[in-house]
């Protein structure tokens, strides 16, 4: 498979573009995976990467009133414990996670807070719990909230980002029921 990227990747790899939200803002790059992995299960489950590559990379720092124009990296290397969530590069979307015809279980809208990104989203809970149990007794690292869309809140310039499957860490966001 020949590839653009600084380094060669194996015949049963592929890449997937991906973002990443980081307290000092939002990175974006390739990432290089196993053709059958699911990339958006990247930091969810037993065998998590201590680092992430992305290559093609790029990032933009921001703040709560600021938003730095895109620097790019031929490589960024990221500490996946860095990671305050992330998703796949839009349009391209994640295969759901879910039976669409499970009994009993519900979409609940939710905010989260992610640095100082908003992400308005639905949780999928057991239509006999709230959002509060599901975040008390919730031991993932993760949590997958779907429909998202994504905004800087005090700088308006930046387009809505939407995806349909978005991990967030659970330890460092904030949630908002309203």
């Amino acid at each position: 498979m020949e590839t653009n990227l600084p380094i060669e990747i194996g015949e049963e790899e592929t890449t997937t573009t991906m973002m990443f939200y980081i307290t000092q803002g939002l990175v974006w790059g390739d990432i290089v995976h196993h053709n059958q992995a699911l990339p958006g299960r990247l930091l969810v489950g037993a065998s998590t990467p201590d680092t992430i590559s992305l290559y093609n990379a790029q990032i933009m720092f921001t703040e709560s009133n600021f938003i730095s124009r895109p620097v790019k990296y031929s490589e960024i290397f990221i500490h996946a414990e860095n990671v305050l969530a992330y998703h796949l590069m839009p349009p391209k979307e994640d295969q759901l996670d879910y039976d669409p015809t499970e009994p009993h279980r519900i979409m609940s809208p939710v905010i989260a807070y992610i640095g100082p990104f908003k992400t308005k989203a639905q949780m999928r809970i057991s239509d006999r719990t709230s959002v509060r149990t599901n975040l008390e007794v919730g031991k993932a690292d993760f949590i997958t909230f779907y429909d998202a869309e994504i905004t800087h809140p005090h700088n308006p310039n930046m387009s809505p980002i939407k995806n349909n499957l978005v991990y967030i860490r659970q330890k460092t966001g904030i949630f908002v029921v309203e």
